[in-house]
């Protein structure tokens, strides 16, 4: 997928949003709405969350699409009696992230699957006191305010804060959960050569020449301790990026599951881990985990 123009992070743009509902009534609300008490039969349940902070312009249509292609699938694949429940919150707050990660805790019983997906900014923040790598990495969900000011750690959904959560839900389902995050992990106004997409890393003003500290720190994200599987769009020392259609990675893998909705997300997730490793232009290697193991992608 061709690059046009290349569009920096740091830009004295105010981004506003009108009162929110609570997530549980935006999800109540939206096509395939989630229940507000457990049903009986194996149900599915998505939860998928856009955020467009800081220059991203299409991550919330990232969640949408996502949303829409997985439930085609989900429905193609599984007979009538399993119910599939979605629930799409754009440009989702921290507040909101936790409050739908508590409802899925809440209403998932054993026999239930889950998938998470999130498209927005990644972002680091220093910590060698707590992290063996050094490093916090952090989802950022959306932030009403100018990104001219910094976002407050507050607003951020930490690592170890977003595994712990997850895990809740993992428990419940014997890991039956699935998370695809299309966001970077990296700090700093970096771009890989030769590339001119939005890098999806959020930055704080006074951040912007901040580089990987300390190469003795090993490498040990607390998303490793994630339960389930996990999808990333790339390696953590990686961007990740922003097409004019949508989030690299995402555009891609739906581009592949459009083509056989019988696909698995597996499957067609390597599809687009292998077309983006050959995309030299734009570094960004997509890996899988599941419960805490790096899987080799072939």
């Amino acid at each position: 997928m061709l690059f046009i123009n290349a569009r920096y992070l740091c830009l004295a743009v105010s981004l506003w949003v009108s009162p929110l509902l609570h997530a549980t009534e935006r999800c109540a609300q939206s096509p395939n709405n989630w229940p507000f008490a457990t049903v009986s039969t194996p149900a599915h349940f998505i939860l998928s969350l856009g955020a467009n902070t800081q220059g991203l312009v299409k991550a919330n249509q990232d969640a949408q699409e996502f949303a829409k292609i997985l439930q085609q699938h989900l429905q193609q694949k599984f007979p009538a009696n399993q119910s599939i429940y979605s629930c799409v919150l754009e440009n989702v707050t921290r507040q909101e992230l936790d409050e739908s990660l508590e409802k899925l805790q809440q209403l998932v019983k054993l026999s239930d699957e889950v998938y998470i997906y999130f498209s927005g900014h990644g972002t680091q923040r220093l910590n060698e006191a707590t992290e063996t790598d050094c490093l916090d990495e952090m989802l950022v969900p959306f932030y009403a305010e100018s990104v001219q000011d910094r976002i407050p750690d507050s607003e951020l959904m930490r690592d170890d804060e977003f595994a712990e959560e997850v895990n809740e839900i993992a428990d419940k389902v014997q890991n039956k959960i699935t998370i695809v995050l299309d966001s970077c992990f990296s700090s700093g106004m970096l771009r890989a050569p030769g590339c001119s997409l939005k890098a999806k890393v959020a930055i704080n003003q006074g951040d912007e020449g901040l580089v990987l500290p300390n190469k003795t720190c090993a490498a040990n994200r607390q998303l490793k301790r994630l339960q389930g599987t996990l999808y990333t769009a790339s390696r953590e020392e990686q961007m990740a990026f922003e097409t004019p259609n949508g989030g690299l990675l995402t555009q891609i893998l739906l581009k592949h599951w459009q083509l056989d909705l019988n696909q698995s997300l597996d499957e067609v997730f390597i599809k687009a881990a292998k077309e983006l490793a050959a995309n030299l232009s734009c570094l960004q290697h997509p890996e899988k985990w599941r419960n805490g193991q790096q899987i080799s992608i072939q």
